[in-house]
């Protein structure tokens, strides 16, 4: 996903340009325009969230909070994660021949969603061994090793909190460190 193409500006555009598009954007797909029609009004809403992501994009790259790829493999990864289509992003980065530190990054997203989290902060490291000036890679693989050994009982998790005992579980914590959108929409910055 170009996040660019989604608001329908160019990656020239200025804060004001963009902000003008998106909330024209939000205006047109808000879900309550079509309440009437739930087809409309799915499609909307779906709509409605490719074009939150996207700000949500072109804002942290422009806080330098994200890395955002001009791979359009990687980013179709990554817009798989955003959908919670955890599966399909896997089966993408299982057919790249190359695997570049991006690859490991969006992996270690990809096993942290699942559960597996050795996995997670394996690929994590790797990716800031690769580059280790991305900030975007060093901080997940911070925040994975912080939380290495506060395993959870997630059933005993606050609904929609993400805090215990004052620490954050393992997916909440990566997901505040990379960046919310990589998370699963539960909660602002909750993917578990």
């Amino acid at each position: 996903m170009n996040p660019y193409e989604v608001l329908g500006v160019t990656e020239n555009a200025t804060d004001a340009e963009i902000k003008a598009a998106y909330r024209k954007l939000v205006k047109l797909y808000h879900p309550d325009r079509f309440a009437n029609d739930p087809q409309k009004q799915a499609a909307a809403s779906e709509k409605l969230k490719q074009v939150n992501a996207a700000y949500d994009m072109i804002t942290k790259v422009k806080q330098g909070n994200y890395q955002w790829s001009n791979t359009p493999e990687f980013a179709s990864v990554r817009a798989a994660i955003q959908r919670g289509a955890i599966g399909e992003a896997e089966a993408m980065l299982n057919r790249m021949s190359e695997r570049p530190a991006e690859w490991h990054f969006l992996m270690g997203i990809v096993l942290m969603r699942r559960g597996w989290y050795d996995g997670a902060a394996e690929h994590f490291t790797r990716a800031y061994q690769m580059e280790p000036g991305n900030k975007e890679y060093e901080n997940a693989m911070r925040a994975m090793s912080q939380t290495a050994g506060s395993y959870m009982d997630f059933g005993d998790m606050p609904e929609g909190g993400i805090q215990m005992n004052g620490k954050m579980c393992i997916p909440c914590g990566i997901c505040v460190c990379a960046g919310a959108s990589l998370c699963c929409g539960r909660g602002m910055f909750c993917c578990c």
